[in-house]
């Protein structure tokens, strides 16, 4: 396959679209470039993405599996919102990562990396 550069391009196989979407679709999500509640057409995004509809519709499902698409049978797709439980369960894993995080830090004792910290 050529581009109109003229450059040879590889045809990645069905798995790796499926994936590098996925990739690209939680990222938008999770940055905030696709809201909550926002309408997502597998028409839309396999012309976006330049494949068909099949890969687009793996990652959809992965998505869902995910929390971060809810996939609904004859209406469409769209960008999850998360309920005030998901959020209370994020901030509480954030608080036991974080603390854990500064307890191994304290038993390291003197590191000197953040000795050169301004303040330190």
């Amino acid at each position: 396959m050529q581009e109109p550069t003229g450059r040879s391009v590889k045809r990645l196989p069905k798995a790796s679209m499926q994936a590098r979407v996925a990739g690209e679709l939680r990222e938008m999500i999770i940055s905030g470039e696709l809201p909550p509640r926002s309408s997502l057409s597998e028409m839309a995004l396999s012309e976006t993405f330049g494949i068909s509809r099949t890969p687009i519709r793996e990652a959809l499902k992965q998505l869902q599996t995910e929390g971060l698409v809810e996939i609904r049978p004859r209406v469409g797709t769209f960008v999850a919102v998360p309920s005030h439980r998901d959020v209370a369960e994020l901030f509480q894993m954030k608080e036991l990562l974080e603390g854990a995080a500064a307890r191994l830090l304290a038993l390291r004792g003197r590191v000197p990396a953040t000795h050169r910290l301004p303040g330190a």
